[in-house]
């Protein structure tokens, strides 16, 4: 049997914290720490350029660089999709086991902290029954349907890579690379959305979740479960594991145009936003419009 491809990473993460956690109260513990700390923070506040130059952009390159060659890892070796079927089965055994032995546990995931778009611990998870949902495949896509179906922890990066070559994207796709298909659906991904496409969650065709009972239903908007469905998004995972969603897709060129247009006045950028915004239907309409403000009167507003 292949072991979890999160085990290794997991493991030295919770290492590192745990270890960071432990010096960083020692060292408080010393005569004038506190007053230390305060100064450290103040100097890094101040001097906040250099501190980003020297130590957070090589830090943040460490970082991209490590999760890059993870996920490679977990393509090259783990990548599987003909053993979701399989995979789904184990997380509904561990349900049931869990099930069995009536603990009075909680169920959660056994994906740690620190894998979150806002690493930190996550305490509730101690005590809980922690169930591992290796689910990182793309399964299937149809150009036919227009749809692709993924497994939960299927990233946007990934994703991206997936279907631009073929001439598709998402209609809504968050700029993140490790955004995660079943954090933005279940948790509501509200930083990139549309006025033609909605929301990342309003893309959603379709989702396998694997209930607490152990049961794996299959819900949409029209179906027996479409109250469930309705349910999903901003759940945050409370309604049960989510074993896979299908997406809509759309066809994409190679290059986009944004035009840049300047406004001198608050009354006329709203004018031209609230223009662009809601056309849908034109062939000059826009995909998604944006605008940055620079002060109350002036600002550019770019539809692309």
């Amino acid at each position: 049997a292949q072991p979890p491809p999160t085990a290794i990473p997991l493991s030295i993460g919770i290492m590192i914290l745990s270890l960071s956690s432990a010096v960083a109260r020692a060292a408080m513990k010393f005569p004038g720490a506190p007053r230390a700390r305060t100064y450290a923070i103040d100097f890094m506040t101040d001097h906040r350029g250099w501190f980003v130059i020297f130590f957070v952009l090589p830090l943040s390159l460490a970082f991209d660089i490590l999760f890059a060659a993870r996920a490679w890892c977990i393509r090259t070796f783990f990548s599987a999709p003909e053993l979701h079927d399989k995979r789904v089965e184990k997380i509904c055994g561990d349900i049931h086991r869990w099930r069995e032995r009536g603990d009075g546990t909680k169920l959660c995931t056994a994906r740690g902290g620190w894998q979150s778009i806002s690493p930190g611990y996550r305490s509730y998870k101690k005590h809980s029954t922690q169930i591992a949902c290796n689910l990182y495949d793309i399964l299937s896509w149809s150009e036919k349907e227009m749809t692709v179906r993924v497994e939960p922890l299927v990233n946007m990066g990934q994703l991206s890579h997936f279907l631009i070559p073929k001439g598709y994207t998402l209609p809504v796709l968050p700029e993140m690379d490790d955004l995660t298909v079943g954090g933005l659906y279940m948790g509501v991904g509200i930083e990139t959305n549309c006025h033609k496409y909605g929301l990342f969650n309003d893309n959603i065709i379709s989702a396998e979740v694997i209930l607490a009972s152990g049961e794996v239903i299959t819900c949409d908007a029209k179906g027996p479960h479409k109250d469930l469905f309705r349910a999903l998004p901003w759940s945050y995972g409370t309604l049960g594991f989510l074993a896979s969603v299908t997406i809509k897709i759309i066809p994409c060129k190679k290059y986009v145009c944004i035009k840049y247009m300047p406004c001198s006045s608050q009354a006329e950028g709203v004018k031209i936003f609230t223009q662009f915004s809601e056309d849908s239907q034109s062939a000059d309409s826009a995909d998604f419009v944006e605008a940055l403000s620079y002060s109350k009167e002036d600002m550019v507003v770019m539809p692309t």
